[in-house]
């Protein structure tokens, strides 16, 4: 056939072109088109970099997504895309807001992470792309310092005008939280230091007094200036403080270590309780009040008003020496008071062991139903079948010539039933599960979820609104792909795309909920008595204590359990693994998957951080949940726990 007209000759060409040439797509960083700008701050309550990312469209109306994701060029671990959808109007700017969790990023002073954008229009085809270097740096720890004084704006300084410092195990940048009476129970969660100064506490409710002593008991370090008044100590019992009363007003001195003059103040001449503590002392400067150890927290009472170090009008030092010798006491007194506790700076809370993860999850559901009590006896049938008896009847009838449809169809049709049998044992839908971690008295959570499909295709999941922002927690996954979250008006999305069928994702979510109350303990853990007053209820209780850990059955919220009524003791993570293996080799599915959730529990609770030396015992309670991903065609296993250290 002749082909007459060019038009058709050249249509024939670009479609042979568009058939046999890779589609591809280049593009450049896509600055002519748009113009992009970073701001990252820090949220101490979330824990999290607040990302702004403000876009620029220089051109036509443009509707995509914009995506951001951190690049060290490193591990998998904590390389997570975030994602958001977005309309940018011709000659407009617009802010997309993004959360990255904190300390998936760096605790090291000075390690540079950069920070990907990437622009992609509605064809999902990238239209701009450009790393942002060091944007992400940490360049020191953070201090929350929460201060409680009705004359607060005269205690600024304790900021030391925004330095870092060097208080115990590294450099440290100070911020002061202002508390008011009503809101002490919802904010000193997150502060690691709470200076009550110049305040009458006993107008503060129960409520918020149990908070802090709560607080203290579990790591909380409280300062108290006294001086004018010892109404500061009116609110707290002497149990809790240490001290017995005053003796009355005089006259003190602070001797300095940088200024020529001593620093003159009216000081209370307090009495302390030797059975409860000591004298508390600050580095080069000796001793300046009482400290009284409560659980792994401790209290320390100075014996004046903190405001006064700024009013030290008498002395002949110039203001700037005077300045920095205020400086050099806050910073001695931070360091002196964090010392008097078990409270170890920084140390974190959870150790994420992905492996622990995924090992949890492959052990909370039961084995795909195979079958093969039926499989076995048709496979023999089949066999037989198949050859000998099929042409001895076939000669018996005098019908040897239909062998070739007969056998051919009887293969057919058992082929057919072994299909019809094995999709009973086929795994379908995606199957996630899920353990959720929150601290005592706070009301931030973390929830792990491990999942799997039998396909390879991309799989989607839906979160409570309660959720914010997320992770990876895969490390060196054989994939190389990574979890993207997408935050949309409907909340908080996560979306994998496993390399092949089976592949697991591991990853953990953050979110904020209902905050969690305290487990009391009373006596020696031995035999103690533990109280749930956390406002949940748990199927079991672990008491944790010097390498050892208690098993306690069920314990409802509001009810106590006795240590000694334990299941059993545990040495070690290995014992409860022990007790996984062994139920589910016995079928005993569900109280494996418990096992394997209190394995985990162990491993990222109790063996994180220095707890061989906690003088307080870690509690931590665990049950089943309601499930907090929404999903098609999927089903989840999920836990919750509260932990307490």
């Amino acid at each position: 056939m002749k082909i007459k007209s060019p038009i058709i000759l050249l249509t024939l060409i670009v479609l042979l072109i568009g058939v046999f040439i890779p589609n591809t797509t280049v593009y450049a960083d896509g600055e002519d088109e748009y113009e992009v700008n970073v701001e990252v701050t820090e949220n101490p309550d979330t824990e999290c970099y607040e990302v702004s990312v403000d876009v620029y469209n220089k051109g036509k109306d443009f509707s995509g997504s914009v995506e951001i994701s951190r690049d060290d060029g490193y591990s998998d671990e904590g390389k997570s895309n975030y994602i958001q959808d977005v309309s940018l109007p011709e000659k407009n700017t617009k802010t997309i807001e993004f959360k990255i969790p904190e300390e998936k990023t760096s605790y090291n002073s000075g390690s540079p992470f950069s920070l990907k954008v990437i622009i992609r229009n509605s064809r999902n085809s990238i239209v701009y792309s450009k790393v942002f270097n060091n944007v992400l740096t940490k360049e020191n720890y953070r201090m929350n310092v929460a201060v409680l004084s009705d004359s607060a704006d005269k205690l600024s300084f304790l900021d030391c005008e925004g330095r870092n410092i060097w208080i115990s195990t590294g450099e440290y940048n100070i911020k002061l939280n202002n508390l008011k009476a009503d809101n002490i129970v919802s904010e000193i969660a997150n502060n690691k230091f709470l200076i009550i100064n110049d305040y009458d506490t006993s107008v503060l409710s129960t409520d918020a007094v149990n908070t802090v002593v709560s607080w203290v008991d579990n790591g909380g370090v409280l300062i108290i200036g006294t001086g004018d008044s010892v109404k500061t100590l009116s609110g707290f019992s002497s149990d809790f403080t240490g001290i017995k009363q005053s003796l009355g007003e005089g006259e003190g001195y602070l001797y300095p270590q940088i200024a020529s003059e001593e620093f003159k103040f009216k000081v209370q001449h307090l009495e302390n309780d030797s059975l409860y503590g000591g004298d508390f002392y600050v580095s080069g400067y000796g001793q300046v009040g009482f400290a009284r150890m409560f659980g792994n927290g401790s209290v320390n009472t100075l014996n004046f008003n903190l405001a006064d170090l700024k009013n030290q009008k008498a002395s002949s030092d110039d203001e700037a020496t005077k300045n920095e010798e205020v400086i050099n006491f806050v910073t001695n007194m931070y360091d002196s008071s964090r010392a008097n506790s078990n409270y170890i700076m920084d140390q974190p809370d959870i150790n994420l062991d992905n492996s622990s993860i995924v090992r949890m999850g492959n052990l909370m559901e039961k084995p795909a139903n195979t079958r093969m009590g039926v499989m076995v006896p048709v496979i023999l049938i089949y066999i037989a079948i198949i050859g000998p008896v099929l042409y001895l009847i076939l000669k018996k009838i005098n019908k040897r010539e239909k062998c070739w449809i007969i056998i051919p169809g009887v293969a057919l049709l058992f082929t057919f039933l072994l299909f019809l049998i094995s999709i009973t044992f086929t795994v379908r839908g995606l199957k996630l599960k899920t353990l959720t971690l929150q601290k005592a008295g706070s009301d931030n959570v973390i929830s792990l979820v491990t999942g799997y499909s039998p396909k390879a295709d991309i799989w989607n999941v839906g979160l409570d609104a309660q959720y914010y922002t997320g992770y990876n927690l895969a490390r060196w996954s054989y994939s190389g792909a990574s979890v993207t979250f997408k935050k949309t008006a409907d909340g908080l999305g996560a979306a994998y795309k496993p390399g092949s069928v089976f592949d697991e994702a591991a990853f953990a979510v953050y979110g904020k909920t209902n905050r969690a109350g305290f487990f009391d303990v009373k006596d020696d853990l031995a035999s103690a008595s533990i109280v749930n007053n956390t406002g949940k209820d748990f199927k079991y209780i672990i008491a944790y204590q010097y390498g050892t850990a208690y098993l306690m059955e069920g314990c409802e919220n509001g009810k106590e359990v006795n240590v000694r009524d334990h299941l059993r003791v545990i040495q070690a993570s290995s014992d409860l693994s022990q007790v996984v293996y062994k139920e589910y080799d016995n079928g005993n599915y569900d109280k494996a998957s418990d096992y394997a959730v209190l394995q985990t529990l162990y491993s990222i609770v109790c063996d994180s951080g220095s707890n061989m030396t906690n003088t307080t015992p870690i509690i931590i309670g665990v049950g089943k949940s309601e499930n907090i991903l929404s999903v098609k065609n999927g089903e989840e296993v999920s836990y919750t726990c509260v932990y307490m250290k």
